[in-house]
């Protein structure tokens, strides 16, 4: 997992050649134009998502993972809470879907408050319970980008 703001992006950009392509269109991309869409940036192997959601509650959500995409959550506007926890010691809940890269878990995560400007990284190793509301009523716009591992 990785948790930083977008100006520092460059920092990851040597992690491997995928990330840093879904890197540099985050940089050059004016995401204010862009609805609810699915963007392709190359193909299958990375692509864009843009959400537009008001926050659910922890109730409502469930831990996630994908085995073949690699997940970065950038919060355009908004903010949102995440939970975080190694895949080891949690409990699957619903079957992995190879057709739609998920498996939903259920058990203790770690919370973090992503803001406006700020991005996580989620690998395939690590679960992930986005979405999730500091006040009931807040809206977020989020770049869900999908990268290939």
């Amino acid at each position: 997992m990785i948790i930083d703001k977008i100006e520092f992006l460059n920092l990851y950009k040597g992690l491997n050649v995928n990330l840093k392509k879904a890197f540099e269109f985050m940089q050059e991309t004016d995401f204010s134009k862009f609805d609810s869409e699915r963007y392709e940036i190359q193909g299958s192997d990375i692509y864009c998502v843009v959400q537009n959601y008001l926050v659910k509650s922890v109730e409502t959500t469930a831990l996630e993972a994908h085995r073949i995409y690699t997940d970065i959550q950038y919060i355009y506007s908004g903010r949102e809470l995440i939970g975080y926890a190694p895949l080891e010691g949690l409990k699957e809940k619903v079957p992995y879907n190879p057709q739609r890269d998920i498996a939903k878990y259920e058990g203790k995560a770690d919370f973090t408050e992503l803001k406006a400007g700020m991005f996580a990284v989620y690998f395939p190793h690590e679960a992930h319970q986005p979405c999730i509301g500091m006040q009931q009523g807040d809206r977020v716009k989020k770049i869900l980008i999908k990268v290939k591992c």
